[in-house]
């Protein structure tokens, strides 16, 4: 287990504005939910998930993640 298998790591790491570490945690968050062994803070802290989830959807609103996937797409290789 790593030092920063526990939800508390990951709230903190989507409340940053840095949009840039938002999308290199992404893929970390859902390997950690996906594994029961490394994520059993989980179920203990359902509080602190239903916030780090809160904060997903509302960047996921927000325009700055829509401009984002419009450039991606823009990218022949990546779109």
């Amino acid at each position: 287990m790593e030092e920063h298998d526990n939800m508390d790591y990951f709230y903190q790491q989507v409340v940053q504005k840095d949009v840039s570490r938002r999308l290199q945690v992404g893929q970390d968050l859902i390997d950690y939910l996906n594994d029961p062994q490394r994520s059993p803070d989980v179920e203990q802290d359902k509080p602190r998930l239903d916030k780090t989830i809160d904060e997903l959807t509302g960047w996921i609103n927000s325009s700055n993640f829509k401009m984002f996937i419009s450039r991606l797409k823009k990218i022949p290789c990546l779109g």
